[in-house]
């Protein structure tokens, strides 16, 4: 009889069909003079990722990116960042296990963030680097 039983991972296509674990929480970064960055760290990987940057105030732009500007120049240098201008959001359909945000702008923002994650363990995924990304 063979064994036909599959477990969650990267490849597997079933991993991300189903309905995702949520996270969901809103977040402030303090104005960019303080070179503000925030760190999300999953519990698992995601499948699709929503940033919802809640500022009403013209020029609060938020910074989304996938390494840290403080391990790589190249990601603001070469511009390795989606801005999310105030009252707008971005849908992103990405395997992370973490994802970053910064501060663009001279006042504080605020914004809410939205996971669907996997049942895959963060062990599993690879390290996000490269070109679009820190080079």
């Amino acid at each position: 009889m063979a064994n036909n039983i599959y477990n969650p991972g990267l490849r597997n296509a079933g991993s991300y069909i189903v309905s995702g674990y949520p996270y969901m929480k809103t977040h402030s970064l303090p104005n960019a003079g303080s070179n503000a960055e925030l760190e999300i760290d999953f519990l698992n990987v995601t499948k699709q990722i929503v940033i919802n940057n809640n500022e009403t105030s013209a020029n609060r732009d938020l910074r989304v990116h996938f390494v840290s500007t403080g391990s790589s120049a190249n990601v603001v240098g070469n511009k390795h960042f989606y801005e999310v201008p105030n009252g707008s959001s971005l849908t992103l359909d990405v395997k992370c296990k973490e994802i970053y945000f910064s501060n663009a702008s001279g006042g504080n923002v605020s914004f809410s963030v939205f996971a669907s994650q996997t049942h895959i363990l963060t062990g599993s995924m690879y390290t996000l680097n490269g070109a679009g990304i820190n080079e």
